[in-house]
């Protein structure tokens, strides 16, 4: 398959060049082979994350204040004092605090199921109490705190506004709900914050309130992370060994058998993932998988892999083409031209590759294979002397071509 790759200038004329030319030695020929190996550069690789975000679990122990040991007076509280770990995962800090069930006597109700806190106890003046918890995090991921903070004015002893103190280490801030206009109110606040230690203090703290500062619902949940997609092809071509063009040899000048890679792809919270193969804008899936294998005709491609951890996804694009041994032979002759062989004559050299380009062409492989050879002997007496790394490459460049038609 032919397809056109540009212009070159041939006798004083802009001819047009394509992907699987017979390059020989004449310098027409050779600007076309060099502009075929500058059509895919390091940019033939692409990598696109793509997120949406989801909640995760909740890694505050007993948030709603449901578990402990609650034993409530006559009037459906129970007074923890600081240091107190009766209510499970909680300890008590600075007072007094007031742990209440809906059963009490003020017609105070939680904000989620039947139990909640009122940090200024029973003592109903500063300093008010509060209540912390240790969590282990993970540092440099982020955190999302989030708890209710309530008023009421069932009586007019319990009007706003309630203010408390929340923080997570060295993050959070004073957080105010206005003056009740009827009945008990609750109000949802939440702030995030990044994590610099292993384990990080959760913690509130009463700052205001007029004989009720309502804390309940509280919870801690980690910032969900899109998995990241890697995606390479193989085996690749490409002079020298390591190039950044992403070439795959045909072995047959119609197509190829290419390997498709995302097993590099990982999900920061370990979730399973799932693999999704595209090709050339095709709305359907090739492949599934983190590993995969595809035929590819000769020309160029784009296969694009999707990710996926249930959650959100994300998207990895590689680039590549698919050459004919010719065509391969064609860009081995540009590397020779380029060459700086000092006084050295490069004719002789091109003269003994190009014709493996005609041979190849017309898919007279082992003719091909045994030109190819040829030009190795003559890179080991007139190259590899005065620069055996310059030979290695040419070498390898051609064992390669010759392994990939069967003749290697």
């Amino acid at each position: 398959m032919k397809t056109n790759i540009g212009t070159a200038n041939r006798d004083g004329k802009e001819t047009k060049c394509h992907n699987n030319y017979n390059y020989k030695s004449d310098p027409f020929e050779l600007r076309c082979a060099k502009l075929l190996k500058g059509t895919l550069l390091a940019s033939l690789f692409l990598l696109i994350p793509l997120a949406s975000a989801h909640a995760g679990a909740n890694v505050l122990t007993n948030g709603s204040f449901e578990d402990g040991n609650f034993v409530p007076d006559g009037n459906g509280y129970q007074s923890k004092f600081p240091g107190s770990t009766d209510i499970t995962g909680w300890t008590v800090t600075s007072s007094e605090v007031a742990w209440a069930s809906n059963a009490n006597v003020d017609g105070l109700t939680a904000s989620d199921r039947t139990h909640f806190l009122d940090l200024t106890g029973y003592h109903d003046s500063p300093p008010y109490g509060g209540v912390s918890q240790t969590i282990d995090t993970i540092i440099g991921r982020t955190y999302t705190v989030s708890f209710d903070l309530g008023d009421s004015a069932k009586s007019g002893l319990y009007q706003g506004p309630a203010s408390v103190l929340a923080s997570a280490g060295s993050a959070g801030g004073v957080f105010t709900l206005g003056p009740s206009a009827g009945g008990n109110l609750w109000q949802t606040y939440s702030y995030s914050f990044r994590a610099t230690s292993s384990a990080t203090d959760i913690a509130f703290t009463g700052v205001q309130g007029i004989f009720y500062i309502g804390l309940d619902n509280a919870s801690v949940t980690v910032e969900p992370v899109p998995p990241l997609a890697l995606a390479t092809v193989s085996p690749l071509f490409a002079i020298p060994q390591g190039g950044t063009n992403r070439f795959i040899l045909s072995p047959n000048n119609a197509d190829a058998t290419v390997l498709l890679d995302g097993s590099q792809s990982s999900d920061a919270d370990n979730d399973p993932l799932q693999f999704f193969w595209y090709a050339d804008g095709q709305p359907s899936a090739l492949a599934t998988g983190a590993l995969a294998t595809n035929q590819f005709a000769v020309g160029p491609h784009t296969v694009q892999l999707v990710v996926s951890d249930g959650h959100d996804t994300a998207t990895a694009q590689v680039r590549f083409a698919v050459i004919t041994p010719a065509t391969a032979v064609g860009q081995l002759m540009a590397v020779v031209d380029e060459a700086n062989l000092g006084s050295r004559n490069k004719q002789p050299l091109l003269a003994t590759l190009s014709p493996a380009m005609p041979s190849f062409d017309r898919g007279d492989f082992k003719a091909g294979v045994n030109q190819l050879s040829a030009f190795q002997n003559q890179v080991r007496a007139q190259v590899a002397t005065w620069d055996p790394a310059l030979a290695s490459e040419w070498i390898t460049a051609t064992q390669r071509i010759s392994e990939v038609v069967g003749g290697g």
